[in-house]
């Protein structure tokens, strides 16, 4: 009979280097032990990140007496503060291990007051330094995977991949970031998950899936009709993306931007030339009329509900969905900007690739076009003032181009009808996609 022999691995982590504004603590889950053979290890450190924001005149905001670790600073609006966490990682496996980081909660929540947030969003820099005009948190590391400003998840992502053994210990700085702009004062908080998983000779590496970004992802990676899972770096939201029948990469879901407080969207990370605000989700009023103040508004709303290939979906007026660009006075052509990820951009109205009537010529029928995975369109309905019309049957998806000042172009289905070049007034609520070129 073959001998076998047991292959012993080990694997131990710890975070250490806090300091600043926000503190991490963190110990090993019980649990973690050796493995035999090609079975993975994960352990977990789970740590409670907080912060406390105060203002001058503000004697009451304390941090909680919860053990939680809270570092208290005065930091009034408009400011930028940060701090960071080394996570070392020692394994003696020559395959290596990963280490991932998620989030209870992606937004930091007030411990008095949970609906007020710091929310997960991308920290924007001019000339290379953080500047503190809005209300936004995020993460980087000084590894390669995650280099830049990235908005928190609740879903693991992938922050180191090392492929050797690590017996001194590989240390990972993580760098958080808050901005504020109009936040309350008081204690914020949310509760980190970094997990380690070993790697072992058989599988290594590849078992740990390394986040793609949709900014700077190429299309030309994928191959006509494969479908990838990509992160937009500005608030974490996943979107499966496909390469369909025109050569070009669509977002297989609709756009999920926006919530419950205003997010300003930059160039970093943007399709905009200057910081566009989009409104927090409006539960009182929609506009219901083309005028310039009413367009200004720049109005979003989320919408749910059941039925075939129907999904909840964000519906945006069009001023909203071209970040400003597509104004009332607006009367013809594609506008360039948009709140679509940078490097992407809504389809146009017209013809020819990048279009919506490129993709009906192949998918020209309503089941086609909502087949899941790919193209994957949703019966989203319309809002024109407090009803979503059509919510179970009808798929409605602006494009980029106006056609006057009043109107603008976009895709409709329903029944057995499919228009890529329809015509509505700009006030009304649809849904978004966005394309990328080669």
């Amino acid at each position: 009979m073959e001998k076998t022999r047991e292959k012993v691995l080990m694997l131990a982590v710890a975070v250490s280097g806090l300091m600043g504004a926000i503190s991490l603590t963190a110990s090993e889950r019980a649990g973690a032990s050796a493995v035999s053979g090609n079975v993975q290890v994960q352990t977990e450190i789970l740590g409670s990140i907080a912060m406390q924001i105060t203002s001058p005149n503000d004697t009451d905001a304390t941090c909680p007496a919860d053990g939680t670790s809270c570092a208290a600073i005065i930091m009034d609006p408009h400011t930028y503060s940060s701090s960071y966490s080394d996570v070392t990682v020692t394994t003696n496996s020559s395959a290596g291990y990963g280490l991932t980081v998620q989030a209870a909660n992606p937004n930091l929540v007030n411990i008095a007051d949970n609906s007020n947030i710091i929310p997960a969003g991308v920290i924007e820099e001019r000339n290379g330094t953080p500047y503190g005009d809005q209300n936004a948190w995020s993460y980087k590391t000084d590894g390669t995977i995650v280099t830049g400003w990235t908005a928190m998840r609740t879903t693991a992502q992938t922050i180191k991949s090392i492929n050797e053994a690590t017996l001194n210990g590989d240390t990972t700085r993580v760098t958080y970031g808050v901005s504020t702009g109009t936040n309350p004062t008081g204690a914020y908080r949310t509760t980190l998950t970094y997990t380690a998983t070993m790697f072992d000779d058989e599988h290594g590496s590849a078992d740990l899936v390394e986040t793609q970004y949709m900014q700077g992802f190429s299309c030309g990676s994928i191959e006509q009709g494969e479908t990838v899972t990509l992160v937009d770096r500005r608030d974490g939201q996943s979107y499966a993306v496909s390469r369909l029948a025109d050569g070009l990469c669509w977002m297989s879901e609709d756009l999920k931007l926006g919530g419950d407080a205003d997010i300003q969207i930059t160039p970093t990370y943007s399709d905009v030339s200057s910081t566009f605000t989009l409104k927090a989700e409006d539960t009182s009023e929609w506009c219901t009329t083309n005028s310039a103040d009413c367009i200004n508004q720049s109005l979003m709303r989320k919408t749910g509900g059941t039925g075939t290939n129907y999904a909840p979906t964000y519906l945006y007026n069009w001023y909203a969905a071209t970040a400003g660009g597509g104004t009332y006075s607006t009367t013809s052509g594609m506008v360039e900007s948009s709140i679509c990820p940078k490097g992407w951009k809504p389809p146009h109205g017209g013809t020819g690739i990048g279009s919506f009537a490129s993709i009906t010529a192949t998918y020209n029928t309503v089941a086609a076009l909502t087949v899941q995975p790919l193209p994957g369109f949703n019966f989203t309905g319309f809002r024109t003032g407090a009803t979503v019309n059509f919510p179970t049957s009808g798929g409605y998806y602006w494009s980029r181009t106006a056609v006057d000042a009043a109107n603008a172009n976009y895709l409709v289905f329903h029944s057995n009808v499919v228009n890529p070049q329809n015509t509505a007034q700009k006030y009304y609520g649809f849904a978004l996609r966005c394309v990328s070129t080669l």
